[in-house]
């Protein structure tokens, strides 16, 4: 569930860390669950990639330190076409349900 200040901190950060690479993260760019959103994270990230590839965009990576929001998102991609990478970090969710065409760092 996020606010308005959520997405433009999120938004803010996002262009902070791409600064350095001359990336700029755009409002129209950025899915996020809607506030008061029941929807799980996985299955919200998973229609996030769909929102995506519906405009034309096409996607070919996606990278989250939670197993079960790789395995959304791969559950989508039948064609495997999105390099799927696992932040080696803190996660909740079990490693086992990582997808196994995943790639996982901590680098």
């Amino acid at each position: 569930m996020y606010t308005k200040e959520e997405r433009a901190d999120t938004l803010r950060s996002l262009n902070s860390l791409g600064r350095t690479y001359n990336v700029k993260f755009d409002d129209a760019l950025l899915f996020m669950r809607p506030s008061g959103s029941e929807i799980k994270v996985h299955v919200s990230k998973a229609e996030g990639v769909r929102y995506f590839k519906e405009k034309g965009y096409r996607l070919f990576a996606f990278v989250d330190n939670e197993p079960i929001n790789l395995t959304g998102v791969a559950e989508g991609d039948a064609q495997g076409e999105i390099l799927l990478l696992h932040a080696d970090a803190i996660y909740e969710s079990e490693r086992r349900t990582l997808p196994p065409h995943s790639v996982s760092g901590n680098k």
